[in-house]
Formats: structure tokens, sequence, C-alpha cells
């Protein structure tokens, strides 16, 4: 699942409504993990932080927004392509296994 931002950095409808989301489908059995971007100057730009809210595994990419304007939230050679091998997600799900 992705959202724009997630619990406890930013508690909003988006936020509440994934975390819900997320459970429910553990509880069904399904496996979830939810990728999120999170705001951080002090961390390395586009590095991806596992970390757990409750029993919902979060992987935060950071993105520090040098650049200021909204694109620079979502086109960014460094973190690849949609479907390419050097996407998010991919890092996201190798970082999962590896855990």
């Amino acid at each position: 699942m992705t959202t724009h931002a997630f619990l406890p950095r930013s508690v909003a409808g988006v936020e509440v409504y994934t975390d819900r989301l997320a459970r429910a489908l553990q509880q069904l059995g399904h496996t979830v993990w939810v990728l999120t971007a999170v705001h951080d100057l002090a961390a390395r730009p586009h590095s991806i932080r596992p970390v757990s809210v409750g029993p919902v595994e979060v992987f935060e990419l950071v993105n520090a927004r040098l650049e200021g304007r909204l694109t620079s939230s979502y086109a960014l050679p460094e973190i690849g392509e949609p479907g390419s091998s050097r996407s998010a997600a991919r890092r996201c799900a190798c970082t999962a296994f590896s855990m």
C-alpha cells in the first residue's frame, strides 16, 4: 500500500484509513507493507527506513524535497522509474525480505 504520509507522524483521514485497511487485510491473512514518504533533513535523501507501526510494517522513503517542487517528491532518477529494477517498491521488498 502507498500513502503520502503515515502514522504516527501524520494523523489524518488517509493515514488512519490506510492503517485500518492494512490491519484488516493482515487479519485476513495477507502480508501488508506500507510505503510512505517522510520529510527528514537529517537523513540521507532517498533512503528507505523500515519501521513498525503496531503490527504494520512501514517503509519510509526519505524525501528531503531539496528542489522545493511537487515533482521532486516523485520524479527522482535516484529511486528509479516505476517498474524499473531501482524502483522504491522493489527496494522496499528487498529490504523486507532481508530482515
